[in-house]
């Protein structure tokens, strides 16, 4: 059992007013962020071979670790609790004449959960196009620890409407104290003697374990040349805490990723989430600003699991107006990168082939 519980409602923040209502679409001219600068979801770009490896150096470290460029497809970013599980083909040939390849997709509403959620899990069935009735034999969920599977089988039931078999489990029926991996499976005979197995897993956090929540507090400002973005944070339980947020501008398009990695003690705390001046430069894209998409976990050194996720923040924030001119043109500075600058330098000063040192990226 866990020894600290969510205070939820316990006592409340009030947010900072929000900006008034974004421009229209019209209004916005973003400039395209520079080729360097724009490949992935703020991961150092990909660039090609050259002879000047201190530029390329310098252009891969433009900004600050803790933000980046947000891509609008970056969906591991973008839908942070997606599955991605496919439709995929049953493991014995079908013998149906007409429908074509029988496909199936097991899958689930989301990866993460906590303790009083629902989940809805969902078996499709295809011959073809067409969606298959199949007879499902058995259907099961278990909790599972380091050693694996832990407790007592849970049997899921399933309803067929509409080309799609759903099943509805209530977490807090059966594994309300669990925290860690579910694990669902099922066997379906999609015909005369021909059965398929599928498994997939989830991840569960206690309610009575969540360690911090987004009290829907925030506030924004122009700080050193940077967009900081604070949101206040209710923590039941102290210790290192890794939480993420999405920036996007008033026409909707992603704009940046930022997030915060630090030790947090019981109380609440003005969290600041930084989006580094030379990024919002690039972007191009004046404010107000988009915040969506806050979510984390508290870490848990050396435990299986070695996470207790907060619930996602709910809805948006819309920060004040800003213009593009509010930011610092300063590229991200520390005492390592340059003296990696100053020794790169050198190699190329004595005539040394230089092989490109990679920055550690931390998404």
């Amino acid at each position: 059992m866990f020894k600290f519980a969510s205070p939820m409602g316990s006592q409340q923040y009030a947010a900072t007013p929000t900006a008034p209502a974004p421009p229209p679409e019209s209004a916005i001219t973003p400039l395209a962020p520079p080729a360097a600068a724009s490949s992935g979801a703020g991961a150092p770009p990909t660039l090609p071979p050259s002879d000047d490896p201190v530029g390329d150096y310098r252009a891969r470290t433009r900004y600050a670790p803790t933000s980046g460029l947000l891509s609008d497809n970056a969906v591991d970013l973008l839908e942070p609790n997606r599955r991605y599980d496919t439709f995929g083909p049953v493991t014995h040939r079908s013998n149906r004449a007409r429908g074509g390849e029988v496909t199936f997709l097991f899958t689930t509403d989301k990866y993460f959960y906590e303790g009083d959620e629902a989940v809805v899990a969902t078996l499709e069935v295809r011959s073809g196009e067409l969606p298959v009735k199949v007879k499902i034999s058995h259907a099961d969920a278990t909790a599972e620890i380091a050693s694996g599977a832990a407790g007592e089988l849970e049997a899921l039931t399933f309803a067929f409407d509409k080309g799609t078999h759903t099943s509805k489990l209530e977490l807090n029926e059966t594994f309300a104290d669990h925290h860690g991996p579910i694990r669902l499976a099922t066997t379906f005979e999609y015909e005369p003697g021909k059965s398929q197995e599928a498994a997939l897993r989830i991840f569960t956090t206690p309610t009575s374990a969540i360690p911090a929540r987004f009290t829907g507090g925030y506030s924004d400002g122009a700080e050193n040349g940077n967009l900081v973005v604070y949101a206040v944070v209710e923590v039941f339980e102290p210790g290192f805490y890794r939480l993420d947020v999405n920036l996007f501008g008033s026409d909707g398009r992603p704009l940046a990723f930022a997030n915060f990695k630090g030790n947090l003690g019981a109380g609440p705390h003005q969290v600041p989430f930084e989006f580094f001046g030379l990024l919002m430069l690039d972007i191009g894209v004046p404010g107000p600003y988009e915040v969506r998409n806050m979510r984390g976990y508290l870490f848990l050194d050396g435990e299986y699991p070695d996470r207790l996720h907060l619930r996602d923040a709910v809805g948006s924030y819309w920060t004040h107006g800003y213009e593009v001119s509010a930011f610092s043109d300063d590229e991200f500075m520390t005492p390592h990168k340059k003296k990696m600058l100053e020794l790169l330098e050198q190699d190329m000063q004595s005539g040394l082939g230089v092989d490109q040192p990679t920055p550690a990226f931390r998404p």
